[in-house]
């Protein structure tokens, strides 16, 4: 069963408060006032009859001793007639002998009735006792009118404060809260006009002020909170258009981006089709060792080659470039030796600097071997670019010279400095800029400003810094800074091929490779190649479907397979050829166009031994077939 809640306001519980006090005043003087005032009253009255009573005595005392009882009878008679409220007045002797009245009267006390008695005594000796019954029944009621008169005009003086009391609670206290609580509904819902009580000087007005200093305050606070809702919701909406509009310059972006990487790798692989053939011919014809080409033929195959391996340089720049800028390039972090790193560089540049008659000092202590965090394939290229720099652009005799030295912050620096002109400080400041060539209408040096490019975002990449400082006529130094490390710990090397024992053929039986590619010029130059080796027979597929009748027929020692092929690509030829339980074991090596680090990757995963990139180069190609078939006999 649910209890019933009353909800009392300060209204009722100031009437409430009223009527128990006035409740337990009324009890008061009902139950303990009036009745201790007619005790009290009794008792006056009936001290009043004793000293009648007593003074009466004093009176009966002469007659009493001179035996004048007629004279004693008048006196008691005379006393009584007087005070009618009397009755049943008695005196008796000391002895016991009624003296007064001469026959005893019996009478029991009633209402408003109380027996008074008194000794006679004269000279400290008793005489005897004078008893009466004294009615004060009218006196007691006269006093108690009197009485209900008095609490009446007291209760109603203090019902009347009571009551303007109550007015003063009304209007002072409980009507201005009454209307201040309205207020706050009013306030709750968002009125910030509502009428107020007046203010006074109180602590109810100062409720009030407080209340109205806070309403105005979040009025003010509701109204710049309006108006910065209204600015967000403004702000919220230009956002969301300028994250439209910047969503749809990336997706725009990564359109482009997306289109100039399939552009420029599908370029990439057009590109090395025709340089294929045309370096690898032109190796053909420079490793000729026949007396039928003249002197200036032979000049004219070294031009051909070289502008044919600085138009394959300046393709892979621009492939770099391009997946540095799309974030594509991966960079693997691990630590590397940075003599090892910096001998392989020597051995490549050497050549370089022998045409230019450059010297290259390495003033770098034997005894002092750094390790650093870095890739270990882009340190050699931004060493080459850099150390290739300082040959091309000294000057005839000049001098390159390598110096480390370690940072403060636990980095090595790295400086290459030549001998060339040096830079002003305004080509400084384009130096790393994209297709930037400097004094390029007065250099006979080829390319094309990105190698500096690609350099500066390959050490940012691993973590380092480049700079230059050159003065112009006395030089220029390049360094670069990389993290050094502390603890050393030196990693194995890895190799993207994977070494595999030789077939070691017998010397009166050839081995056999199968070549798979769709493209005459490329074919011709294998083939080309593989004349040289006598103990090497070669056969071809122009198609997969054809190359995979072929290796079932044959069994040839080892497939080159080109991987943009006809019907189906290299990856699917491959995969169909190790379900041959008699092909399975032979080993694959790619021969692409498509030649990103990526791409290399991809084809390592899927199966082949080995991937060599179009344009082929001779002596790499030399070297696979070496290691996998065996050298025998060349003509």
């Amino acid at each position: 069963m649910s209890k019933i809640k009353f909800k009392l306001g300060l209204r009722g519980k100031s009437i409430l408060i009223a009527f128990i006090s006035s409740f337990i005043l009324f009890s008061f003087f009902l139950f303990y006032a009036i009745p201790a005032m007619e005790k009290q009253a009794v008792s006056l009255l009936k001290k009043t009859s004793q000293q009648h009573l007593q003074t009466l005595s004093i009176g009966v005392v002469g007659p009493l001793l001179k035996r004048q009882y007629a004279a004693l009878y008048e006196l008691l008679d005379s006393q009584q007639a007087e005070n009618s409220g009397w009755k049943n007045l008695t005196l008796v002797t000391e002895e016991g002998l009624m003296v007064y009245p001469l026959i005893a009267e019996k009478s029991e006390l009633s209402q408003g009735e109380v027996f008074i008695e008194t000794d006679v005594v004269f000279l400290d000796e008793k005489l005897g006792k004078l008893s009466l019954i004294s009615n004060i029944s009218n006196e007691l009621e006269e006093l108690r009118l009197q009485l209900y008169r008095n609490i009446l005009a007291v209760l109603f003086t203090l019902f009347f404060l009571l009551i303007i009391i109550l007015f003063f609670i009304e209007k002072k206290i409980t009507s201005p809260l009454a209307k201040l609580n309205l207020a706050f509904m009013q306030l709750a819902r968002q009125n910030y006009s509502y009428e107020l009580p007046e203010y006074t000087n109180d602590e109810v007005g100062e409720v009030i002020a407080g209340f109205k200093t806070m309403r105005d305050k979040m009025h003010s606070h509701k109204t710049e909170m309006n108006g910065l809702y209204e600015s967000e919701k403004l702000m919220t909406e230009k956002l969301r258009l300028l994250v439209k509009d910047v969503e749809a310059e990336r997706h725009n972006a990564e359109k482009a981006n997306e289109a100039k990487s399939q552009f420029l790798s599908s370029m990439s692989h057009e590109l090395r089709t025709p340089m294929n053939a045309i370096l690898g011919f032109g190796q053909l014809l420079d490793m000729n060792d026949e007396e039928n080409l003249t002197l200036e033929q032979r000049e004219g195959i070294k031009e051909i080659l070289n502008a044919g391996n600085h138009l394959l340089n300046l393709i892979n720049e621009v492939l770099d470039l391009s997946k540095i800028e799309s974030g594509e390039l991966k960079i693997s972090m691990e630590s590397v030796n940075f003599s090892t790193v910096l001998n392989e560089c020597f051995a490549l540049i050497n050549p370089l600097a022998e045409q230019g008659q450059i010297s290259i000092f390495n003033s770098i202590s034997p005894k002092l071997d750094y390790y650093l965090r870095a890739d270990n394939v882009r340190l050699k290229q931004v060493l080459l670019n850099l150390l290739s720099n300082a040959i091309k652009y000294n000057r005839q005799q000049g001098n390159v010279t390598l110096t480390a030295k370690k940072t403060n912050d636990k980095r090595l620096r790295i400086l290459i400095t030549d001998t060339g002109q040096g830079l002003s400080s305004d080509q400084q400041q384009k130096l790393f800029q994209p297709f930037e060539r400097l004094d390029s209408e007065f250099s006979t040096v080829e390319g094309t400003g990105i190698g500096l490019v690609i350099s500066k975002r390959l050490v940012e990449l691993m973590g380092g810094v480049i700079g230059v400082i050159s003065t112009p006529g006395l030089g220029s130094t390049f360094w670069i800074e990389l993290d050094l490390i502390e603890e050393i710990t030196v990693l194995p090397d890895e190799t993207t091929l994977i070494e595999t024992p030789s077939l070691n053929t017998l010397p009166d039986q050839n081995a056999l490779i199968l070549y798979v590619e769709d493209n005459p010029a490329n074919l011709k130059v294998i083939e080309q190649l593989i004349k040289k080796r006598t103990n090497i027979n070669l056969i071809s597929a122009p198609s997969p479907l054809l190359a995979l009748d072929i290796a079932q027929a044959h069994r040839p020692d080892l497939i080159l397979l080109d991987i943009n092929l006809p019907e189906m690509d290299g990856y699917e030829l491959l995969s169909r050829l190790r379900t041959y339980e008699h092909l399975k074991n032979i080993p694959a090596v790619a021969i692409s166009a498509n030649a990103t680090r990526k791409d290399v990757k991809k084809g390592l995963d899927a199966g082949f031994i080995d991937y060599l990139t179009k344009p082929i180069d001779v002596k790499q190609f030399y070297k696979m077939i070496d290691l996998l078939i065996g050298k025998g006999d060349s003509q």
